[in-house]
């Protein structure tokens, strides 16, 4: 998507006004916010890239800690999104800003936790474990250090490969892509649930 120099700025301003809507204390302000940056975040794809788009990561990621299920699964979509469209630009522009935000937060740790502290995953709650696997999943690709503080821990390993064996296809799709994101062995994978 090319944008002309008034659309450009009109841009600017949008992404400006949304950067403050998402640091709004009303959960009703920042919930509006957060579809409208999914929307425009997945419809604008690599064009973003480079953008004042960056002053959005920081009030993502610290949502993705609030309890509202379809905030945070809002909110992982959007951070996945940006994360493969950092991959596919050669730019590079945002990369340290969007990690330092994720490691500020201790995001792995806690959506790690998130998705080890719940054995079943239905209803909402699937498409919240689908959104944050497939987050982790991006994250693992794109920074290869994550795969070991994600990988270390036994425990997460263990819920992940439980929800291998979901009857949830979804679910299960997603646990399989967050193995193959962390580089667990088939082995492992096997032997845990035969176990």
């Amino acid at each position: 998507m090319v944008f002309h120099d008034g659309q450009k700025n009109l841009l600017d301003d949008i992404i400006s006004a949304l950067e403050g809507l998402l640091k709004a204390e009303s959960e009703q302000v920042y919930r509006v916010a957060v579809e409208v940056t999914t929307m425009l975040i997945t419809s604008g794809g690599v064009s973003f890239i480079g953008s004042k788009f960056q002053g959005v990561y920081a009030p993502l990621v610290h949502l993705l800690l609030c309890s509202n299920t379809s905030t945070v699964t809002s909110c992982a979509t959007s951070l996945r999104v940006i994360i493969t469209n950092l991959a596919k630009s050669r730019e590079g522009i945002g990369v340290e800003d969007l990690w330092k935000a994720f490691k500020d937060m201790n995001v792995l740790n806690i959506l790690g936790y998130r998705l080890q502290t719940h054995e079943r995953f239905d209803g909402e709650g699937s498409s919240l474990y689908i959104a944050i696997a497939d987050l982790l999943s991006a994250i693992c690709h794109f920074w290869k250090v994550a795969r070991f503080s994600l990988g270390s821990n036994s425990n997460f390993q263990k819920s992940v490969l439980f929800q291998c064996a979901n009857i949830n296809e979804a679910v299960s799709s997603a646990a399989l892509r967050l193995c193959a994101a962390l580089g667990m062995p088939l082995p492992v994978f096997s032997y845990i649930l035969s176990y």
